[in-house]
Order: structure tokens, then C-alpha cells, then sequence
């Protein structure tokens, strides 16, 4: 064989930035507003080697992952050129909060003439802001409490008058 597996990951649908450098993948959902339903991103992998090359075999680490969905994510078992899509990652929005996960892919480099071959660890980033719809929940905005303030001055002004009277 003339050449080690080489996983490369991309994104195939959605809206996140998604970015890959040194082992980290990064996939940043950005600012989403509550209740705006379940958002979801779709990856791919691709064993990037011409044939003849060894096989891309693997696995997910998902031990650190929590807050966000997933699913399609398996075993892999990919030739030279091959590809596996479908790999999504989503997060559902009723809940206001900033949310982070993280997950690893360990991949292998395999044939059926040498021993296995284990490339580096690919690190997965997923981040996620989701705010409140209203802007802020029961809290009023500044220019209500001034309002607010005015008015309570007002009627306890009223009702002193009154008990004087």
C-alpha cells in the first residue's frame, strides 16, 4: 500500500461555521433565539487518498459530549475515496444558555499486510449561545422602570394628600 488513511471532515448542510486545523474541528452554531425549534448541522468524512491507500477505520468518542444531539455517527470503515455523510449534530432551543460539547474521532489507518496504523485524534468544538426570545424574560427595560418609578411616586403622593385632607 502506498499511502496512510487521511480522514478529512467537512460540513455538508446548515448554518454553523465549521472550521478544521491541527487536529480541532470547530463547529459554532453561533446565537440563536429560544424556542426557535431544533437546529442542526450535517457533516461528512472522506478517507482524502487515492487508491491503492489504506482504509480509514474508527470510532467516536462521545464520553465528554452533552447538551447538543447526535445521530448517524458509527463505526467507520471507508476506502481510499470513499465518504460517509449524514453525521449530525443538533440542538434544540427551548432553553436559553450558552452551551459547549466536545467529542473525538481516533482514527486508524488499516490493511490487511502491516499492523494498524493509529493516526491522530481529531478533537470536535461544538459552541452555542441561545437567548431569550423576549429580550431579557420578566425583567423590563429601563425606560418601563423610569415609568414604573413616576407612577408609584405619584400615587403615593396622591394617597399622602388624601390622608392629609
Amino acid at each position: 500500500v502506498n499511502a496512510l488513511a487521511n480522514p478529512m471532515f467537512s460540513k455538508s448542510s446548515g448554518t454553523a461555521r465549521f472550521s478544521c486545523s491541527s487536529g480541532v474541528c470547530r463547529l459554532n452554531l453561533g446565537t440563536l433565539q429560544q424556542g426557535s425549534g431544533t437546529v442542526s448541522d450535517t457533516l461528512s468524512l472522506q478517507n482524502l487518498v487515492s487508491g491503492p491507500a489504506d482504509e480509514l477505520t474508527g470510532d467516536f468518542d462521545f464520553s465528554l459530549f452533552n447538551g447538543f444531539g447526535k445521530s448517524g455517527f458509527g463505526a467507520v470503515d471507508l476506502a481510499a475515496g470513499d465518504f460517509v455523510d449524514g453525521l449530525t449534530l443538533s440542538l434544540d432551543t427551548t432553553a436559553a444558555g450558552s452551551y459547549s460539547s466536545s467529542f473525538t474521532f481516533n482514527g486508524i489507518s488499516h490493511n490487511p499486510f502491516q499492523d494498524n496504523y493509529a493516526l491522530g485524534s481529531i478533537q470536535f468544538r461544538l459552541t452555542a449561545n441561545v437567548i431569550d426570545a423576549n429580550g431579557g424574560g420578566n425583567v423590563p427595560e429601563p425606560g418601563t422602570l423610569g415609568l414604573l418609578l413616576i407612577a408609584v411616586v405619584g400615587a403615593l403622593r396622591a394617597r399622602a394628600h388624601r390622608s392629609l385632607h
